[in-house]
């Protein structure tokens, strides 16, 4: 059968892709060991706040008049579905 579907080409810059693939190799190193016994708890493990935080995934739409990173909620959704489908969102 033929995809119905045509893939969606967003333009976004190789900046983008860097940031993606970084935060996908931190969901499997840092989220994924954590995310069955966080899920078992029912508990965030806390120590990803910090790591988030080294890794400036926290505060990406305030302002950077604020010590944020002026990000639009759409920017944004790009690391965060990385971190959801590691399963970090469902904790």
């Amino acid at each position: 059968m033929k995809d119905l579907f045509t893939p969606l080409n967003f333009g976004l810059d190789e900046t983008l892709d860097m940031l993606r693939e970084q935060v996908n190799n931190f969901a499997c190193e840092a989220i994924a060991p954590l995310a069955s016994q966080a899920d078992q708890d029912n508990q965030f493990p806390n120590q990803l706040w910090t790591l988030m935080g080294e890794m400036g995934l926290l505060g990406v739409t305030v302002s950077e008049e604020y010590g944020g990173a002026t990000w639009d909620i759409w920017l944004m959704l790009l690391p965060w579905k990385k971190l959801v489908g590691h399963r970090l969102l469902s904790v």
